[in-house]
């Protein structure tokens, strides 16, 4: 419990109270939890961000090159140019 709900001995405030009873704000355990909700979503575009700005693999080259009905090393310069546009 925070601000010290549940207090016992009828204090006004932290520094009257002698029964040990959590004075710290409500607001600030709020935020301490919306602060570890928001690093969890950056951690997630984060990986989002690399895992879309990833080179591609080598499988991923041989199934554009047979999309476009062209050369591996047709379609490796054209995902390669992309990339570049992208950065």
């Amino acid at each position: 419990m925070a601000d010290g709900m549940g207090c016992k001995c009828c204090a006004y405030n932290e520094s009257e109270c002698g029964c040990g009873v959590d004075w710290t704000p409500q607001e600030i355990y709020d935020l301490r939890e919306k602060g570890l909700e928001m690093r969890e979503d950056i951690m997630l575009l984060r990986a989002r961000i690399a895992a879309l700005t990833a080179p591609p693999s080598e499988g991923e080259i041989e199934i554009a090159a047979e999309a476009a009905d062209i050369g591996y090393y047709e379609a490796k310069a054209a995902i390669e140019t992309f990339m570049e546009g992208r950065r």
